[in-house]
């Protein structure tokens, strides 16, 4: 439910049971991985806007507030992460790229570019690895390269169905397992401007760490799976842009569990996860990105200054 008036965050701090200054987990977004304490005020909200190749940089929990920094001049801007320092990873489709800024996007890191056509989405892995869901003429695949200042993939992983139906959200776990929804069609913006797009194939797929296939799972409950985010016990979240709701599944099986209600996204596109629940789901159709506490102390908030067709979030530390 969208909440239009929010507690200040002092306030909200303290029905959480903690001062103003008291320290809470940020961490990757589309990861849900390496947790790092730091001051609820430090942390940002980035969104990347694909309607206007834009990035924009957010303080957390404030209602609707105006964007502290925008980047622009991307070319088909898709998914974006953060990882443990707050560095924030943004896949560049067209130009066949993924971003690495410092936190706050101040500044740009490294630029990945070798064994990517035209990556999708991004995560990391708690150890800083960075994985980018790619799609490419031949076999879409997921193309891992290390922490640091390398720009040489370490290895590629040819995800299923090929071109035809590339990996469309990605997150990792503590364990190094890979997971994976499928989109039914090639990368395009927005979703509903593709004649039955909802009605193409999908599924959801798991790289077992130290495996050699991947393994179907949930393939049959969501007509068209997006995004997918891990929470700190484990259960998988997958958004379904179709039918416009977030379904829950239980580890180790990931049989249903339950759906998130009460949320403000009608068509939800990717989301993440922090190490210490916090949920954003950008909704293009809004426009807006929904801020929402699965712990259930802070109250959701909702984003919506300065966006246009958001499609993707990530939750980092600021500088």
């Amino acid at each position: 439910m969208r909440i239009s008036t929010l507690l200040s965050l002092s306030a909200a701090l303290a029905l959480a049971g903690c001062s103003s200054n008291a320290s809470l987990p940020a961490g990757g977004a589309g990861n849900g991985l390496a947790s790092r304490n730091v001051k609820a005020t430090s942390t940002y909200v980035y969104v990347a806007d694909r309607s206007q190749e834009k990035l924009l940089v957010y303080p957390a929990f404030q209602q609707n507030p105006s964007p502290t920094r925008t980047v622009a001049g991307f070319t088909e801007i898709g998914g974006i992460s953060t990882d443990s320092s707050g560095n924030v990873y943004v896949a560049n489709g067209s130009a066949g790229t993924v971003i690495e800024y410092a936190p706050g996007a101040t500044s740009v890191v490294r630029t990945l570019s070798q064994g990517l056509n035209h990556p999708v989405n991004v995560g990391t892995d708690s150890s800083g690895n960075v994985y980018v869901a790619d799609q490419n003429s031949t076999n879409s695949a997921i193309v891992e390269f290390p922490p640091g200042s390398s720009v040489t993939p370490t290895r590629s992983i040819t995800t299923p169905y090929g071109h035809s139906s590339p990996p469309r959200g990605i997150v990792v776990d503590s364990a190094g397992d890979i997971f994976i929804t499928i989109s039914g069609i090639g990368d395009f913006w927005p979703p509903a401007s593709v004649t039955g797009y909802c009605l193409a194939i999908v599924g959801a797929y798991e790289y077992p760490a130290g495996g050699s296939a991947w393994t179907s799972i949930f393939p049959s409950r969501n007509e068209q799976a997006w995004g997918i985010a891990l929470d700190n016990s484990g259960k998988l979240y997958a958004s379904d842009f179709c039918l416009n709701r977030i379904d829950v599944y239980a580890p180790p099986s990931y049989s249903y569990l339950n759906g998130v209600s009460g949320l403000s996204e009608s068509n939800p596109v990717y989301l993440t996860i922090s190490p210490s629940n916090i949920m954003a789901v950008p909704d293009p159709g809004g426009p807006y990105v929904t801020v929402s506490d699965l712990n259930g102390v802070l109250p959701e908030v909702t984003i919506s200054t300065g966006l246009v067709g958001p499609s993707g979030a990530a939750l980092g530390i600021a500088p």
